[in-house]
């Protein structure tokens, strides 16, 4: 099995959140398609071979399993991954034409309704796009509608045609708004199956080899030492185990509990004890007994219901908060801070090594239940990058999703881990949660203090109101509000002297309508004052209110003031009461954003021939310029010409030919693109400019250099993207020059892009404002740019195989986009996450070191 077939290969997750093996099908597997063959009811026979067909013939079943895994691909769904596992379903295509090529499938019917047709086209649509195919015809009886159904709800571009009694189905495999929502709302509703049978067990049991650390939180479920000691009548088939024996002991436990039927299993054994080759011993163990795995040195879970199974003390309860934590160690920390806010966690999740149920897995359950208490999620590691934000970004929407990534997250091997890791900018991470929606926190003080904010109210808009009880306090929140770009929509003052009758509550009440939110910046500085501070609070929390009231009280300790309307988050100071409502502000900004956010997408592009393009790169050496103008121009990029001269006459040649005014361009990386260096003459008008340009290279020593066409005037651009073995295809954006090469003043995202993801991508940029009309400068045009980073991101969305490409300069006048200098790189890459349905995989061999 070559390389792209092995990326075929693929534990699956169905309708109902239970698991199966995905492969490519192999001569050897001639028996199991006769199997499946005789389960099928005639009706099926027929709408599969328009034919009755008792038993298949050699070529028949030559049809399914002898394919060369290219022009014809065939896939296979089987109960397990084990040697033995009973075939359930195949799919497979045949190449018809240039780019075409005849798909249909065979799902056992003991099966049906489990979801088996869309998981097969998933996959073999992804293995399609590999090797060139953009759209897939398939002939279906008008009879046959569950087929029909799954073609017409995969979301993509379908034509159909009714021709002598069979119906022609064309699918356009080219990845649309539509059909990325549909491919996300389906694995959302599996992976969240699969998670519900974990969080809302039908029967708890523990495993362990003392009775000591699960005696506590299992008082009332079945303990043994061992799975075989279980009595043979004990039913725990969907049960969850918890299980805390020696890490040597856990793969040949869990492969007993698959046996059984168990659900999935919470592994409390293994802190610092599971090397490399025992955590993929477990992995293998898990996968191939169908179990689902939480752990190994998890800390438990709280499951929202009455009875949580989790080793550390946590306030609980239905209004709480919902948690994901990978390390025991930041569980029991963050537990405590969240007691000490008086906050409460309805459901919380610790992964411990994350060999299986992650992050994703976990916010996939979130938001399968939706509730508007915020979500935090405590990273050691990230598995999936690519599909974090996409999953991240889905539960945004509903709520907010407070993030602390630990430092050298995504950067550092963390023992224990399976996991890949990124070289590069530490900037990518924090950028990518943003582009989710995903507020991200750098300690866990900060992160309770947010959700303490969140847990109370959401600010939907940046008017901020206070109420004072000096002009020092008043300049100051305005001040701060001023500083975090927010809007200052008053003050009503409060004579703290004067106890409870100190402030105008009509005013308030009316500032309260006007405003988002109003801080609370009280103060007694004298005996007076302290003794109707009290009276003051009671009069201002009495107020109804309809905007979110933040306190900021001197001499007041409670994380909370209680009111009739709900309580009052207190900080003990102004500046970080504004910054952590900017926070919030601004997220809730960008969950509108993300709702109304369509996937970029031109009816120009033609993926098949850059995919054509690059395979042929990929076994032949090709000029990086070269091969990025011819790949650029299938995806309607054009790049400015440019030859190359060595002497005066030649340029004056070259020059002459693409008309006056042109560009002399250094060949050397280090100057080619500084203008302040002497690297490039610019505006060159006539040949006798050509010649002093030239003399001028020379006399540096230079001797070859590039003539091109002069662009209209405007900014200089870089736009880059390169594809990542952690994060996938990374997009950046920066304005060339300093900026960019000294103060790192760059904008990063993953593809797939939205509209508003590219025009966000150039304003997070500091120096864009360069960009909107600068100092009586005209605006240039953004919308161009924006169309042109779309386009890159679809192109690097479409095609792992392109390991970078470079666009440096892009220039952007008042009208439209030019591009300088372009070069594009191709490796055989494997990318993890894509439009196919997969758990998660081991992303290094089985000697991980501790």
């Amino acid at each position: 099995m070559d390389g792209v077939e092995r990326q075929w290969e693929a534990d699956v997750v169905l309708r109902d959140g239970a698991t199966m093996h995905l492969r490519p099908m192999r001569p050897t597997d001639a028996n199991a398609v006769h199997r499946l063959h005789a389960g099928q009811s005639d009706s099926s026979i027929y709408y599969r071979f328009f034919a009755p067909r008792a038993r298949l013939s050699e070529r028949d079943v030559a049809s399914f399993t002898d394919v060369d895994q290219h022009d014809d691909v065939s896939l296979g769904i089987f109960s397990s991954a084990l040697e033995g596992g009973e075939l359930v379903a195949i799919g497979g295509f045949n190449t018809t034409g240039p780019g075409i090529a005849e798909v249909a499938f065979y799902v056992a019917d003991s099966q049906h309704g489990r979801g088996l047709g869309s998981v097969l086209l998933d996959h073999l649509a992804g293995a399609a796009r590999d090797v060139g195919i953009s759209h897939f015809s398939a002939y279906v009886l008008p009879a046959n509608r569950k087929m029909i159904n799954v073609f017409k709800d995969a979301g993509y571009r379908l034509t159909t045609e009714l021709d002598d009694g069979v119906i022609e189905i064309t699918i356009d495999l080219r990845s649309t708004d539509q059909s990325w929502r549909v491919m996300v709302a389906r694995e959302q509703h599996s992976e969240s199956q699969a998670m519900a049978k974990l969080m809302h067990p039908r029967l708890v049991v523990a495993i362990e080899d003392k009775d000591t650390l699960l005696a506590e939180i299992a008082h009332n479920a079945p303990t043994v030492t061992t799975c075989a000691e279980f009595d043979s009548l004990l039913d725990i088939r969907d049960a969850l185990a918890l299980v805390n024996v020696p890490v040597d002991q856990l793969a040949a436990e869990i492969t007993a509990l698959g046996e059984r039927g168990v659900a999935g299993a919470v592994v409390y054994s293994g802190a610092g004890a599971v090397s490399g080759d025992v955590a993929l011993q477990l992995w293998r163990a898990a996968r191939s007994a169908g179990v689902r795995l939480i752990g190994p040195a998890s800390a438990g879970i709280i499951t929202g219901e009455t009875q949580p199974y989790v080793t550390l003390q946590a306030p609980s309860g239905d209004d709480g908060l919902d948690v994901f934590v990978q390390s025991a160690e930041v569980a029991a920390h963050l537990f405590d801070e969240l007691a000490r806010a008086d906050l409460k966690v309805h459901s919380a999740l610790t992964a411990g090594y994350r060999l299986d149920i992650s992050g994703n897995d976990t916010m996939q359950y979130w938001a399968a239940n939706p509730r508007t208490q915020p979500a935090l999620i405590c990273l050691d590691t990230i598995g999936n990058a690519r599909k974090f934000v996409r999953v991240a970004r889905h539960l945004a929407t509903q709520r907010p999703v407070i993030a602390l990534i630990t430092a050298g997250t995504a950067r550092e091997k963390v023992p224990g881990h399976m996991v890949t890791t990124s070289k590069t900018d530490p900037q990518v991470l924090p950028q990518l949660l943003a582009q989710a929606g995903v507020i991200a926190t750098r300690h866990l003080p900060e992160m309770v203090q947010l959700a303490r904010f969140a847990a109370t109210k959401i600010p939907h808009g940046g008017r901020i109101g206070a109420i004072t009880s000096s002009e020092i306090l008043t300049t100051v929140v305005r001040t701060e509000v001023t500083r975090e770009q927010l809007t200052w929509a008053g003050v009503v003052p409060w004579r703290l002297a004067a106890g409870a009758d100190g402030g105008d509550c009509e005013a308030i009440r009316q500032l309260d309508l006007n405003c988002d939110v109003v801080i609370i910046a009280l103060t007694a500085v004298n005996a007076v004052e302290r003794a109707h501070l009290d009276a003051a609070i009671a009069a201002l929390t009495s107020v109804e209110k309809t905007a979110m009231w933040v306190a900021v009280i001197g001499g007041e300790h409670r994380a909370v003031l209680p009111t009739a309307s709900g309580p009052i988050p207190h900080v003990d100071d102004i500046g970080q009461a504004v910054w952590l409502l900017s926070r919030l502000i601004r997220a809730a900004d960008r969950r509108s954003e993300i709702e109304s956010g369509q996937l970029v997408d031109y009816g120009d592009l033609r993926p098949a021939d850059a995919r054509a393009l690059v395979r042929t790169y990929l076994h032949t050496p090709t000029d990086p310029t070269e091969a990025a103008r011819a790949v650029l121009a299938t995806y309607g990029i054009e790049i400015l010409p440019h030859r190359s001269a060595t002497n005066v006459e030649e340029s004056v040649e070259i020059a002459n030919a693409f008309g006056y005014p042109v560009v002399v361009k250094s060949q050397q990386l280090s100057l080619r693109h500084r203008t302040d260096l002497g690297g490039i003459a610019l505006d060159v008008g006539d040949s006798d400019a050509v010649r002093a340009a030239v003399a001028r290279f020379k006399r540096r020593g230079e001797q070859s250099w590039d003539i091109q066409p002069m662009a209209p005037t405007g900014a200089a651009c870089v736009i880059r993207a390169i594809e990542d073995p952690l994060y996938g295809p990374v997009l950046s954006f920066a304005l060339a020059g300093d900026g960019e090469e000294i103060l790192h003043d760059v904008s990063y995202r993953i593809a797939p892009l939205t509209q508003l993801d590219a025009e966000a991508m150039i304003n997070d940029v500091a120096a864009s404002v360069r960009l909107h009309g600068y100092k009586g400068v005209p605006p240039l045009d953004v919308g161009s740019l924006a169309e042109l980073i779309g386009r890159i991101s679809m192109l690097k969305d479409d095609i792992p195989q392109i390991a970078a490409i470079d666009l440096h300069p892009v220039i952007v006048g008042t009208t439209g986009v030019k591009i300088a200098g372009a070069s594009l790189t191709v490796r055989d890459n494997r990318r993890r996450d894509d439009a196919r349905r997969a758990l998660p995989t081991p992303q290094v061999g089985p000697r991980v070191q501790q």
